[in-house]
């Protein structure tokens, strides 16, 4: 099967295991590892090179109805609270010409880090944002997990390959 992403077509957003409708847009954390550049007498020039057991500090950004009890539970510096982001993605199969959903889903635990709240006026609709910091991340796209990023313990699963398990075991 050939497919195009198109578009998400739906989405919820689970805090601490409830489902929270007041969240409107979820920002999922990008992802860097470290990068260290290498030069030696058995190189022509400069190597720039990542390591996976560098993993750069994560954080998400959360929207929502100002003041709203959800972002009021991610906002909560050092408490972990656990998030799962689901939503299902519209792909476009070439071969078939039809539309296929595809099931996403995001876990994080995450601590709260910093909270901008709205202007007060009446009548204006506004949003409140909320970013927290993330400890663990796993992204899983259909059938496929993307990733799975823990570095507390270690852990970087990029694409299906254990990227850290021989590190896991030297400790």
């Amino acid at each position: 099967m050939s497919t195009i992403p198109s578009r998400i077509a739906a989405a919820r957003c689970y805090i601490g295991g409830e489902p929270t409708p007041s969240i409107a847009e979820v920002s999922l954390p990008n992802v860097e590892f470290a990068a260290t550049e290498l030069r030696s007498f058995a190189t022509a020039g400069t190597v720039e090179t990542t390591d996976p057991a560098d993993l750069q500090a994560m954080e998400a950004t959360f929207q929502g109805r100002p003041f709203a009890g959800a972002l009021r539970k991610l906002l909560k510096p050092g408490r972990t609270t656990d998030v799962d982001v689901r939503f299902s993605v519209a792909d476009y199969d070439t071969e078939a010409g039809v539309t296929v959903q595809r099931p996403c889903r995001a876990v994080m635990k995450c601590q709260g880090k910093s909270s901008e709240n709205p202007s007060v006026m009446g009548g204006q609709e506004d949003n409140s944002e909320v970013t927290v910091s993330v400890s663990y991340y796993k992204l899983v796209v259909g059938d496929d997990e993307v990733h799975e990023l823990d570095p507390a313990n270690f852990v970087a699963k990029v694409d299906g390959e254990d990227l850290l398990s021989d590190v896991r075991d030297n400790l």
